[in-house]
């Protein structure tokens, strides 16, 4: 079968020049913003067996996470299934003329020759680096088999309070969590204890179930849990750390709410707040590593939360083919 070339998106000229992928991402996520959307916010198609279709590597079946699951779930396709050019080729497909493809990024270990150029004998940092992937509607040739898809119909109230209480109650090493205070939501780092308005005092459930998780994701922050720093001391609001930390918390209650099959689009207590996202907005546009960051750290903490284990940085797939 004959192929066409390489898409313009993965060729190298000779014109390449390093490119700076913290900005590149950062911009991606501003931009989404400024426009009045948050890109960790989202409700995902769910399957026919049940489960929550979120984007994955169509050939490997491998989901993507960390800021990964932020930039390719904020692509305006119908089905989030990606392949990488190589992978179109090793399917007998071809790439559509003209297709562009979405970057993705990962960690990979310095070479001992890297380090040597920078003056070092030897290495073990991390440097980030990135691919390009295509959603299979830009793909042709391939009879793609993808799962039936049902109706999406928000949970009933009792059944999203239930979802939220069963990832609450199943945490490993939870804080405390109390129902005294009706009028706040809150993390205490120092009794480590989380309170909560009950369900039926807020606006919706799912309100409910999305600030609950946003809580529970500040107390991974714990010492006796994944220690970060920007828990262990207070933060004035606007301030990087608080931002961070803010950020993680939110972009890791919709990671909690997505494999619980909540619709985060039904919360709206966060996404009223103008301060939360002026500040957000300026933190990132100081800071091009911040959201990667923030991601990552979200992903550990949703990880722990759920009691699974995260890898030790937010992503780290090795692609078919890296353009770095």
């Amino acid at each position: 079968m004959k192929t066409r070339s390489n898409p313009k998106s993965t060729a190298v000229s000779a014109n390449w020049k390093p490119v700076d992928i913290y900005q590149r991402v950062t911009d991606l996520i501003v931009k989404r913003m400024e426009e009045g959307f948050f890109p960790w916010r989202k409700t995902w198609l769910v399957t026919e067996d049940g489960s929550v279709e979120l984007p994955r590597n169509y050939l490997t079946g491998r989901v993507y996470s960390g800021i990964n699951l932020m930039l390719l779930g904020s692509l305006p396709y119908a089905r989030p299934y990606y392949l990488t050019f190589n992978q179109v080729k090793q399917l007998g497909g071809t790439v559509r003329k003209n297709a562009s493809g979405a970057m993705v990024v990962f960690w990979k270990v310095e070479t001992e020759e890297e380090a040597t150029k920078r003056g070092e004998p030897t290495s073990r940092r991390f440097l980030l680096r990135y691919y390009y992937v295509f959603n299979i509607t830009d793909v042709e040739d391939i009879d793609f088999k993808l799962p039936v898809l049902t109706p999406v119909v928000p949970k009933p109230t009792d059944e999203t309070v239930t979802s939220c209480r069963a990832i609450m109650d199943a945490m490993p090493n939870p804080p405390a969590i109390h129902y005294r205070n009706t009028n706040r939501a809150f993390y205490n780092a120092k009794r480590d204890m989380i309170n909560m308005p009950k369900p039926e005092n807020f606006e919706t459930s799912a309100n409910f179930a999305v600030i609950a998780f946003h809580e529970l994701i500040h107390s991974t922050g714990h010492a006796s849990r994944l220690n970060r720093p920007e828990l262990a001391k207070p933060n004035k609001f606007g301030s990087r750390n608080y931002a961070k930390e803010e950020l993680t918390a939110e972009i890791g209650a919709c990671y909690l709410a997505a494999v619980s099959g909540i619709d985060v689009t039904q919360a709206t207590i966060l996404d009223n707040s103008v301060g939360y996202l002026q500040n957000w907005l300026q933190a990132l546009k100081n800071d091009k590593t911040l959201i990667i960051k923030a991601a990552g750290l979200a992903q550990k903490a949703a990880d722990y939360v759920l009691g699974a284990t995260s890898a030790e940085l937010p992503e780290l797939e090795e692609p078919a083919v890296a353009t770095c």
